[in-house]
């Protein structure tokens, strides 16, 4: 996929450890997920995320880059609430990121979830 702003997306992938390749279109608010799962290309389409982020003062710098920290609540499953920190650099203008979060004002570089307290998983 092509850029008009001259950020390498490939280095981007990399940074956020994003596994497949993603779509997003930000005006019909859809992404697609495409993938190699089991011996077959699956194709994954979902309505963007409606995520509530909390945009905090704290920084962290991530492969050379100014993050900031998000969190929210949400629901894993019909049984399971959750927390859920990103990390996302405002200087790379994409809104999105790995495991399907989207919505921050900028790349999301980490993501950690909770769904108890004991079990979190970083990506």
């Amino acid at each position: 996929m092509g850029n008009d702003n001259g950020i390498n997306l490939e280095m981007l992938r990399m940074v956020s450890a994003a596994k497949g390749t993603f779509y997003n279109n930000l005006k019909t608010t859809t992404k697609l997920h495409q993938k190699d799962a089991f011996g077959k290309q699956w194709r994954i389409k979902q309505k963007t995320d409606t995520v509530q982020w909390e945009i905090e003062n704290e920084t962290r710098i991530i492969k050379g880059y100014r993050c900031r920290k998000a969190t929210t609540i949400i629901d894993f499953n019909h049984r399971k609430r959750g927390e859920v920190t990103a990390w996302f650099c405002p200087d790379l203008p994409f809104q999105f990121g790995p495991l399907g979060f989207a919505g921050l004002p900028g790349l999301i570089f980490r993501i950690k979830t909770c769904w108890l307290l004991f079990l979190c998983q970083r990506n």
